[in-house]
């Protein structure tokens, strides 16, 4: 495998996820003083709902489109792969629009025990029905590595929203619906960029045999998407109802926080990942390299969320409101259980080369049950910081389930003993920054040096393998060469 490609449409695919959360950073500070914590928590209700409606009626048809392209033999097969993805894609967004819009103030009665909120949540389902369809034609920008394309598209969006925010949620005072505008505009201007993207090559036919066929790998996803953001956002649900919508919205705020992980190293990283994954199933070193990758993949995970959990407090006390100074305390937690997530996004590698992905979906499904249980336990009584081990209780069931069925089905190599080592050097250097008593901008230099051992600690433990750190050096060099022909033709 080129580890140097890679690396390469991981870092134009992470400039746009990058950009989008640097900008989701500076929302902070407005965010938080145009809103009060118990409009925080409305949004978050709203957007975690409309989440949950879309897994379910994606029906996993990206990742059918991914699986199915790789597998065709010829142009024509892949064309009908493609043809029949986006017609499905569209067609269900479309009706998902229509028909749920016209139920949006039952539905905002079922969240908020009042219709108040139905135009916001109309708003956010014609939006989803929008992501609904623009799902398939972003999945071929990645499996046409068109990466830069997509960095594009991403970032226009965010920067979209952000002006419109800022209008809207600050100058106008819309708060809420403010927010659901300018989403509703970024979403619409990205499903008219693509559908001019992929207008030339696209034909609007389903070929019904091959539709099945797709669902039949698919939906045994859908459960798993839905046990997914049950383990990321089900707390949710019960914070509401136990404590009310303030202490959602600092809840919310530090799991925005936590999210930054996922977003910078996760997404960006399998954007790359997935669409290369499948076509090394047949090389005899396959094995290897995906071992290789996990260890560099949960490197990336757990240095920046050591990062974050070490000057989460004096983000938190310099970007947000007083009122939600408290949200630093869940963040150290709510890592912990991400990079158990971060974990077994890689194990059930397993379970999808051996196309039983109804062993992944038991794992996740057993993993709800569980964070269920642990919501049920511990929310009532300790609130927030209850979610938040409910968290890593939910995710560490995952990643043990997931590591289990997938080693049954396709055993892979993994080095436990490297990601042991990993973590407990993270904890010690975690330990180490907190010795500095106090919080606030002066600290997060001193702790970002600490932070900023921690490579050099692998390094000197041999946790890094040899071709990993010249393929690294290699991209590197080449930047740094790019870079400076570029200063010398100006």
């Amino acid at each position: 495998m080129d580890f140097r490609r890679l690396l390469k449409h991981t870092l134009i695919y992470g400039s746009g996820v990058w950009a989008g959360k640097l900008i989701g950073f500076v929302m902070i500070p407005i965010y938080t003083r145009a809103l009060r914590p118990s409009d925080y928590g409305v949004l978050e209700l709203i957007s975690r709902t409309t989440d949950v409606i879309s897994l379910v009626l994606g029906m996993g048809i990206a990742s059918a489109l991914l699986r199915f392209y790789a597998d065709g033999k010829s142009d024509k097969e892949r064309a009908r792969v493609v043809n029949t993805a986006i017609a499905f894609a569209g067609g269900t967004g479309i009706a998902a629009a229509l028909v749920l819009g016209a139920c949006s103030s039952a539905i905002s009665g079922l969240m908020f025990s009042s219709a108040g909120y139905g135009l916001c949540v109309r708003l956010a389902l014609i939006a989803m029905g929008l992501e609904l369809s623009i799902a398939a034609p972003m999945a071929m920008l990645r499996i046409h590595e068109r990466s830069v394309l997509y960095a594009a598209v991403v970032v226009g969006r965010v920067l979209v929203a952000l002006t419109l925010n800022i209008y809207l949620v600050v100058f106008l005072r819309m708060g809420v619906m403010g927010v659901m505008i300018s989403n509703l505009i970024g979403v619409s201007l990205v499903f008219a960029v693509l559908i001019g993207a992929v207008g030339k090559s696209w034909r609007p036919r389903i070929d019904l045999r091959l539709l099945r066929a797709m669902l039949a790998y698919s939906l045994p996803l859908v459960p798993c998407s839905f046990a997914m953001f049950v383990l990321n956002f089900g707390d949710r649900y019960f914070l509401r109802a136990y404590w009310g919508l303030q202490v959602l919205g600092v809840y919310s705020l530090g799991y925005k926080l936590c999210m930054v992980m996922p977003g910078v190293v996760m997404e960006p990283i399998g954007l790359a990942w997935s669409a290369v994954v499948f076509t090394l199933a047949d090389r005899e070193d396959s094995g290897r390299i995906y071992a290789r990758y996990f260890n560099a993949f949960m490197f990336c995970v757990v240095f920046l969320g050591l990062w974050l959990s070490a000057i989460s407090r004096d983000l938190v006390k310099v970007m947000a409101d007083r009122s939600y100074w408290d949200a630093y305390r869940i963040v150290p937690v709510v890592m912990l259980g991400l990079t158990a997530w971060a974990a077994s996004s890689v194990f059930e590698l397993g379970t999808l080369l051996a196309k039983r992905t109804y062993y992944r979906t038991l794992g996740h499904l057993v993993s709800a049950v569980v964070v269920t249980a642990a919501y049920v336990l511990l929310i009532p009584r300790y609130g927030a910081i209850g979610a938040s081990w409910a968290t890593v209780v939910g995710f560490g069931a995952m990643a043990m389930a997931t590591y289990v069925f997938s080693q049954r089905l396709h055993p892979i190599p993994y080095d436990l003993r490297r990601a042991t080592m990993l973590l407990a050097v993270a904890g010690g250097l975690y330990g180490a920054c907190h010795l500095l008593p106090g919080a606030g901008l002066a600290l997060v230099a001193p702790r970002t040096l600490i932070v900023l051992s921690c490579p050099l600690i692998l390094y000197l433990l041999g946790y890094f393998e040899q071709d990993d750190i010249t393929a690294v050096k290699g991209v590197v060099k080449s930047a740094l060469h790019r870079a400076a022909g570029a200063v010398g033709r100006a």
